[in-house]
């Protein structure tokens, strides 16, 4: 998947952070979740949980293209880190054992 550039075209980072919480928002509000998903109107508007998923991702990955984030180096190191942050919480639980 490729995002375009302009897709979100904020002019400022708390715009993006103040839709992406509104997302958020809608996501924590949506009852039916996390599977239920629908579509509405003349556009078949994506609706649920699932929709409100993809709007943050877009969102995130359109403010990261927006400011140059490299996100794909960020979520690697994040990931090895959470990585090694469980594996030391494990051998912690071991050694308490």
């Amino acid at each position: 998947m490729i995002l375009e550039p302009g897709i979100v075209p904020y002019e400022s980072i708390k715009k993006y952070l103040d839709h992406i919480a509104s997302e958020l928002l809608e996501a924590a509000a949506d009852s039916d979740w996390p599977t239920s998903s629908s579509v509405s109107g003349r556009l078949n508007k994506p609706e649920g949980f699932p929709s409100e998923a993809a709007d943050i991702i877009i969102l995130t990955l359109a403010m990261c293209l927006h400011y140059k984030v490299d996100i794909e180096q960020a979520l690697k190191l994040k990931l090895e880190y959470l990585k090694r942050k469980q594996e030391d919480a494990r051998l912690r639980d071991n050694q308490e054992q």
